[in-house]
């Protein structure tokens, strides 16, 4: 059963003691429907919705591929380039 807890801003904290499928979909209709579309899009094409994501960062050298995996190792956004200050600017 899941517990729900209110903390100071209003939003609604799950802790989840049990992985039943009742609990799973009470747990999925707190999340709102714009991180539900989030969540489907990265699962159906992840490479798409990381590289769009992507797009919103500066970029001194734009990637020329999005995801590269050769087992075991992988790699993200190859041959792209992008530095520290342009990541911590927009993290503000």
């Amino acid at each position: 059963m899941a517990m729900i807890q209110r903390i100071p801003s209003g939003h609604e904290k799950v802790r989840c003691s049990t992985s039943s499928e009742k609990t799973r979909r009470y747990i999925h209709n707190l999340v709102s429907p714009i991180v539900q579309r989030w969540i489907e899009n990265a699962r159906e094409d992840p490479e798409a919705f990381w590289g769009k994501a992507a797009e919103q960062l500066p970029w001194l050298r734009k990637w020329d591929q999005v995801f590269e995996w050769t087992p075991p190792t992988f790699r993200w956004f190859v041959g792209g380039q992008t530095n520290r200050f342009s990541c911590k600017k927009c993290a503000q």
